[in-house]
C-alpha cells in the first residue's frame, strides 16, 4: 500500500494576498461547517518591532473565513515575560498600535488567555515534560483554529514556526513558564552587576533581588526564561543555552499535543509566512535586518510537515544582502550557524516520533 506523504502548499512572496483564500480552500476549507468559531492565532508584534505579519493578511484571512460563514477571531495570548504584551489591556493596547483591531479586522480581537491568564487543564499522555497543559480557555473553546506564524528564528526552538506558535501562543502563563522551567540555571558575576535592576524588574518569577545594590539570585524560584539575559546589558548574567533548548523543546511538544487535541482532525491549518526572516523572534523589540530573502507561504494540515518545509525553505534560500548569514552562501544548515545550541533537527524528530505529524512532504505549488 502506498503511504502518501502530507502536502504542503507553497506560494511564491508575491502572490501572498491573491492566494490566501487558494491556501486555505486546500487545506481547512473543506473541514470547515457554518457557524464554526475560528480562531486566528498570530503574533501581533511586540512594541517597537516592525517585522510582525501584515494586518492585512489577517485580513485577507478573515474574510475568507467570514464568506465560509464561519465566525473568525483574531487572538493571541499574553507574554510570560513583561513588555507590552504582559497583559491582556497591554497587549490590547500594542495590538492597536500595530493595526490589529475589530475594525480593521472586519472580527473580534481578543486575547486567548483572559485577563488572570487561567487555562483549561489539557492531560498529556506519555509526557516528555508537562503531565498537564493549561490550554488558553478561547482556543479551547473554538471550533478550528489558522494557526498563521511569522517564521523567524529562536534561542530555544527552531524554526521558530507553526509548533512553536501552537504551543506558547495558546498556553497559559503557568504552562509557558513549566515549558521554560529547566535545570539550566542562569549564572550571576556579581563584580559586573551595576545594580540597574532590570534583571528584577523583568523575572517573572521573582527569583531576583537587589541585596546591597547587587542582583541577588534564588534559585528555586527561577524557571529558566532567559529574560535576565536578554535585559542585562552589562554581561553580568549567563546561562547554558543548550541545556535550556532542549528542555524547552520537550515542553513544546507536550503542549503542541494538548492543544491540538482539543481539536478535531483537519480543523487545524498551519500557514508559515516566510517574510522578513529574521535572526530574533518578533518578541524582541528591535527589527533586525532579515536573514534570508522572501520565500513566500507554506500552509497545511501537518505541523510537523509544514515546520519542516519551512527549515528546508530556510537552508535553500538566497540569503539577505547584508544580513547575519551575508557570506555564508553555501552553508547547508543556516539555523545551525546562527544557533548553534539549538538542535532543531532532533526537535523535529521529537514531534515525529510522538504522532504530532510527519517530516517527511510533498510540496505543491499554488
Amino acid at each position: 500500500m502506498e503511504v502518501l506523504h502530507p502536502t504542503v502548499f507553497h506560494s511564491s512572496p508575491p502572490k501572498l494576498i491573491s492566494n490566501v483564500p487558494k491556501h486555505l480552500d486546500s487545506t481547512i476549507g473543506p473541514n470547515l461547517e457554518k457557524s464554526d468559531v475560528v480562531a486566528i492565532k498570530l503574533h501581533m508584534g511586540e512594541e517597537g518591532n516592525a517585522r510582525y505579519i501584515r494586518p492585512t493578511v489577517v485580513r485577507t484571512i478573515a474574510d475568507w473565513l467570514r464568506e465560509m460563514g464561519t465566525e473568525p477571531f483574531v487572538t493571541d495570548s499574553t507574554t510570560l515575560y513583561k513588555r507590552k504584551r504582559g497583559t491582556l489591556f497591554d497587549y490590547l493596547r500594542t495590538a492597536r498600535r500595530h493595526g490589529f483591531t475589530a475594525e480593521t479586522m472586519g472580527c473580534p480581537v481578543l486575547i486567548a488567555d483572559g485577563i488572570k491568564s487561567n487555562g483549561v487543564p489539557v492531560e498529556v499522555d506519555e509526557h516528555l515534560k508537562l503531565d498537564s497543559v493549561g490550554v488558553a480557555p478561547l482556543i479551547y473553546e473554538a471550533d478550528a483554529i489558522v494557526s498563521l506564524s511569522h517564521v523567524t528564528f529562536h534561542p530555544d526552538v527552531l524554526p521558530a514556526a507553526g509548533l512553536k506558535n501552537l504551543a506558547m501562543g495558546c498556553t497559559d502563563k503557568a504552562a509557558k513558564m513549566r515549558m521554560h522551567a529547566s535545570d539550566a540555571k542562569p549564572r550571576f558575576d556579581r563584580e559586573k552587576c551595576t545594580g540597574c535592576g532590570a534583571c528584577v524588574r523583568h523575572c517573572p518569577a521573582d527569583a531576583i533581588e537587589l541585596v546591597d545594590g547587587k542582583a541577588s539570585f534564588i534559585p528555586e524560584n527561577c524557571v529558566s526564561c532567559a529574560e535576565c539575559i536578554a535585559f542585562c546589558n552589562y554581561g553580568a548574567v549567563r546561562v547554558n543555552w543548550s541545556s535550556l533548548s532542549r528542555d524547552v523543546c520537550r515542553g513544546v511538544i507536550d503542549a503542541v499535543r494538548a492543544v491540538k487535541s482539543t481539536f478535531e482532525p483537519g480543523k487545524l491549518a498551519f500557514m508559515n509566512l516566510g517574510y522578513d526572516v529574521t535572526e530574533e523572534c518578533d518578541c524582541g523589540g528591535g527589527s533586525n535586518r532579515p536573514v534570508i530573502a522572501d520565500f513566500g507561504c507554506l500552509t497545511g494540515l501537518d505541523p510537523v510537515a509544514v515546520d519542516s518545509a519551512t527549515a528546508d525553505m530556510i537552508n535553500s534560500t538566497e540569503v539577505y544582502p547584508g544580513g547575519p548569514l551575508s557570506g555564508s552562501a553555501e552553508v547547508a544548515d543556516r539555523m545551525s550557524l546562527l544557533k548553534p545550541d539549538v538542535d532543531w533537527k532532533s526537535f523535529l524528530g521529537m514531534a515525529e516520533e510522538h504522532k504530532i505529524g510527519r517530516a517527511d512532504y510533498e510540496i505543491k505549488t499554488i
